[in-house]
C-alpha cells in the first residue's frame, strides 16, 4: 500500500474511531485513489505517440481553465477546476504545442529534445519528469508563471507534490512539498505571480473521495483545500410545502450528537469527477438522488468526533439491514490550529414525518409494504444493539455501561428517513449520535438522566428515580413511533402529526407541559390513560382490520410497558413482528377486512 494512505495496523484489542482498524488514512488529498481509478485509460509509455502540436495552444488552455472553473459552497473568493475537465483541457495536442510555442526555457531545444520532454510532463518516466506534471502545467499557465515551470520540475517537483507552498525568503523562495518531499530552493517569485500560482495549484487539487465496500476513508484536508462541491440545492427535488422545510430546520437545529456542542446538516452535491462510490447496490443508498448529507460538528473537539465515529462504524458491516450508511469522513485544519470535523452520509428524499405527509392518499393500501418496513427497522435495532453491546464488551466495559451505551438513543419519526428510487421506498434508521460508544462511559453512569434523549420518546426509566437506562430505552421509543405510524394509516397525517400530540399533553414531574406517552405517580411509571384511550380510539376505527388489532396490542402491551422489565427485547419483537408481516404478505384479508362491528365494540 502506498505510504500516503496508510492504515492503522490490526490488534487484538479494538479502537475507537480513528484508531479503528477498518480506517484507512488519506492524506493525499484522494490523488493515489484518483489515479488507481484512472490507470486503465492512462496510455502507455511503451506505445505512446505524441500527436501534432496545437496552435494555440496556451491560449486554448487558459479560455477552457477559466470557463471550467466553478465557485464551490462556503469558499469565498476560491476556485475549482474538475478533474475530469483538466484532463480533457491538458490534452497530449496542447502540452506538445505549449512546449513547442511558449514554454519558457525550451525554445532552444532540438525538436526531439522538446517532444521527449512534452512526453514526460504526461506520462512522467524521464530524467526531468519523473512523474506526470500535467496539473503542474496547467497551474503554471493559469497562474501566468510559466516561467517558473522549468525550474521547478527540475527540482523534480511534479503533480505528486500539489499543492506546493511557496514561501519568499531572503534568499530566495522556499519551497513545501505536499508530500513532504524536500526541494531546493528557486528565485525569487513576483508576490502577485506567487499568490496566482497557489491558488491555481489548490483549484487544481480539489479532493477526491472514493467509498470502499468494507473500509471506511478518512481524509486529511487543510484550510486552503477546496472542497469540490459544486452547488448547494435549496431543498430536494421531491421537496413538499412548508412542513418539509419546518422539519428539516428543526432537525437541523436539534442536539445532532456531537459531545460538547451541537451539529450542523446540510445538503451538498459533490462534483461526480471527485467522488466514486464502490459498494455494492444493496447497500447503494446515495445513488438514487445524487446528493448528500454533509454533517459538521460545531465544536471541534477530536475526543467528540472519535466517539461518534466509532459509534457509526460499529453499524457500518449491516450486511444491508436499514442503517443510514457513512459514506466517509474528512477533517480540515487550518494554518492557526482551528479543526473541523465532517460526516458525510447519502441524504434522504425526507424523513418518516414527511414521508406520511406525501403519501397520505395511499395510506390505505399501503399495510403491506408498512408491516416489512416496521419489521426491517426493527431487525436494525437489533443489529444496533446486538453490535454496539459486542463493542463494548471486548472493550472490556461492564454490563452496565453496555446496557446504557448499546443502543440507539435517538429513535424518533426525524431519524427514520426513505429513500424512493422508481417504485421502491424503503425507510432506514439514522443519527446514531446519541448512543455513541463512549470512551469514558462512567461520566454519565452516575446520572443516568443527564444521557441525552428525545423528550417526546423517552422511556420512563429517564424520569424515575432509580430507573436503569437500556436498550429497553429504545424499544419504547420505537413503540411510539410505531404507533403514530398506526395512527396515520387509519386517521390520517393531521391526526397523528396534531391531534394525538394534543391529546397527550399533561403536566409531567418537573412541572413542564409534556406530550410524552407516560407518566409517573408516586414513583411509579404509567402510560397515559389518553394514550391507552387513543388505542381504544384505533381500534374503534372502521378501517381497523386483524393486522392492526394485532400490532396495536403488541405496541401497547409488549413494547410500551411502563416497567423495563416486562418490555420486549428486540430480538422477540422482530419475530413477532415478522409473523405479522408474512400474514399481510400471504393473506390479502388480513389486512383489507376490518374487523366487524362486534368485534370492535368488545376491543373498545
Amino acid at each position: 500500500m502506498p505510504p500516503d494512505h496508510k492504515e492503522v495496523p490490526k490488534t487484538g484489542r479494538t479502537k475507537d474511531g480513528l484508531k479503528d482498524p477498518r480506517v484507512r488514512h488519506c492524506r493525499d488529498r484522494g490523488n493515489n485513489f484518483y489515479r488507481q481509478d484512472n490507470a486503465r485509460t492512462a496510455p502507455s509509455t511503451h506505445d505512446f505517440k505524441l500527436p501534432q502540436a496545437e496552435a494555440n495552444a496556451r491560449d486554448a488552455i487558459v479560455t477552457d481553465l477559466e470557463g471550467c472553473s466553478l465557485e464551490p459552497a462556503d469558499h469565498p473568493h476560491a476556485f475549482f477546476v474538475p478533474r475530469d475537465d483538466v484532463k480533457r483541457i491538458m490534452s497530449p495536442a496542447r502540452v506538445r504545442g505549449v512546449v513547442d510555442d511558449s514554454l519558457p526555457g525550451c525554445g532552444s531545444w532540438s525538436a526531439a529534445k522538446r517532444e521527449r520532454f512534452a512526453k514526460d510532463i504526461l506520462l512522467g518516466g524521464g530524467n526531468i519528469c519523473k512523474n506526470p506534471s500535467i496539473n503542474l502545467l496547467a497551474a503554471a499557465i493559469g497562474g501566468e508563471a510559466e516561467e517558473y515551470f522549468l525550474p521547478l520540475v527540475e527540482r523534480h517537483i511534479d503533480d505528486l507534490c500539489l499543492p506546493l507552498e511557496i514561501q519568499q525568503g531572503a534568499h530566495g523562495c522556499t519551497i513545501k512539498c505536499a508530500a513532504k518531499h524536500k526541494h531546493d530552493s528557486i528565485g525569487i517569485v513576483r508576490v502577485k505571480v506567487r499568490r496566482s500560482f497557489c491558488l491555481w495549484m489548490h483549484a487544481l487539487s480539489s479532493p477526491y473521495f472514493k467509498v470502499e465496500e468494507g473500509r471506511h476513508c478518512h481524509y486529511y484536508l487543510n484550510g486552503k483545500d477546496v472542497l469540490p462541491i459544486e452547488i448547494e440545492p435549496a431543498q430536494p427535488a421531491t421537496s413538499i410545502p412548508e412542513i418539509q422545510q419546518h422539519l428539516r430546520d428543526e432537525m437541523q437545529q436539534s442536539n445532532m450528537g456531537g459531545v460538547g456542542g451541537f451539529a450542523k446538516v446540510r445538503m451538498v452535491q459533490f462534483h461526480p469527477a471527485h467522488l466514486r462510490i464502490e459498494i455494492s447496490a444493496k447497500n447503494n443508498q446515495e445513488a438514487h438522488n445524487g446528493v448528500y448529507a454533509l454533517k459538521c460538528l460545531n465544536e471541534p473537539d477530536r475526543d467528540a468526533f472519535n466517539q461518534e465515529l466509532a459509534s457509526l462504524l460499529s453499524c457500518q458491516n449491516n450486511k444491508g439491514l436499514h442503517l443510514i450508511r457513512l459514506l466517509f469522513t474528512f477533517e480540515i485544519k487550518k494554518d492557526n490550529g482551528e479543526e473541523a470535523f465532517y460526516f458525510v452520509f447519502p441524504w434522504a428524499q425526507g424523513n418518516l414525518w414527511e414521508f406520511w405527509k406525501q403519501n397520505e392518499s395511499q395510506r390505505l393500501q399501503i399495510c403491506p409494504w408498512m408491516a416489512g418496513q416496521c419489521l426491517r427497522l426493527t431487525e436494525a435495532i437489533l443489529f444496533v444493539h446486538n453490535e454496539r453491546t459486542g463493542e463494548l464488551e471486548r472493550r472490556g466495559h461492564s454490563e452496565v455501561e453496555r446496557e446504557l451505551y448499546g443502543r440507539h438513543g435517538d429513535i424518533k419519526g426525524e431519524n427514520i428517513v426513505f429513500f424512493q428510487h422508481e417504485d421502491h421506498i424503503k425507510l432506514f434508521i439514522t443519527d446514531f449520535g446519541l448512543g455513541q460508544l463512549h470512551s469514558r462511559v462512567s461520566r454519565s453512569i452516575s446520572n443516568p438522566r443527564a444521557t441525552q434523549m428525545t423528550a417526546t420518546y423517552r422511556a420512563p426509566e429517564f424520569d424515575l428515580p432509580f430507573g436503569k437506562i437500556s436498550r429497553v430505552c429504545d424499544i419504547f421509543s420505537l413503540g411510539c413511533v410505531f404507533l403514530e405510524f398506526v395512527t396515520w394509516q387509519l386517521e390520517g397525517f393531521t391526526s397523528a402529526h396534531d391531534s394525538f400530540p394534543d391529546a397527550r399533553l399533561e403536566v409531567d414531574i418537573n412541572q413542564i407541559t409534556s406530550d410524552t406517552f407516560f407518566k409517573i405517580e408516586n414513583n411509579e411509571a404509567i402510560v397515559k390513560p389518553k394514550v391507552s384511550g387513543w388505542v381504544k380510539r384505533l381500534l374503534r376505527n372502521p378501517l381497523c382490520s386483524n393486522y392492526h388489532k394485532d400490532f396495536l396490542s403488541l405496541i401497547e402491551e409488549k413494547m410500551l410497558a411502563p416497567a423495563a422489565k416486562d418490555r420486549i427485547r428486540s430480538d422477540l419483537l422482530v419475530e413477532r413482528l415478522r409473523v405479522l408481516s408474512k400474514g399481510c404478505r400471504t393473506d390479502s384479508s388480513y389486512w383489507q377486512e376490518p374487523l366487524s362491528a362486534q368485534e370492535r365494540l368488545s376491543l373498545s
